[in-house]
């Protein structure tokens, strides 16, 4: 399930937790599970126009960003057109949505699938890429299970 926010307290995360030196409420709004945030110059408080002037935060992982106090930072961007400041916007600001959806969740995929092949081979002492070449899926499935069956061995054992 989703966390939902009010716009207020999008804005209140990214007025706190992010490195713009000026952030205005009218500036961000929660859609979707995501926070969109209309950037603005520091000198000019001009809205940014280059491509993609909006930032994009997940909000998945922003409890761990409040608590500690790092900055948090975008995703990634959008068009304005493609977002929830242009008015009566709700198709175009669901496909971003869809968009932003599917590409972090490939990101999150692929750490998972590297901390995992991490995990199986710490000894290996390699890099993610090296240890994608030298050992397949099936050989970290079949190395993790060695590991679950060892510690399971080892809570069976007495304690002498």
């Amino acid at each position: 399930m989703t966390k939902q926010l009010t716009n207020k307290q999008a804005y209140e995360i990214v007025r706190d937790n992010t490195n713009w030196m000026w952030v205005f409420e009218q500036d961000v709004k929660f859609k979707y599970g995501w926070i969109f945030h209309r950037t603005r110059g520091d000198d000019t408080m001009e809205y940014h126009t280059g491509k993609e002037p909006i930032d994009c935060y997940a909000i998945d992982g922003l409890y761990s960003y409040e608590i500690t106090g790092y900055s948090i930072e975008a995703w990634s961007g959008c068009d304005i057109d493609k977002s929830p400041f242009k008015p009566k916007n709700d198709e175009a600001t669901r496909k971003t949505v869809r968009e932003l959806n599917r590409s972090y969740q490939k990101h999150k995929d692929d750490r998972f699938i590297e901390q995992v092949y991490e995990i199986a081979f710490t000894k290996e002492d390699k890099y993610f890429n090296e240890l994608k070449e030298k050992y397949t899926r099936d050989d970290v499935l079949e190395r993790l299970m060695e590991m679950s069956n060892d510690s399971l061995e080892l809570k069976k054992s007495p304690e002498q």
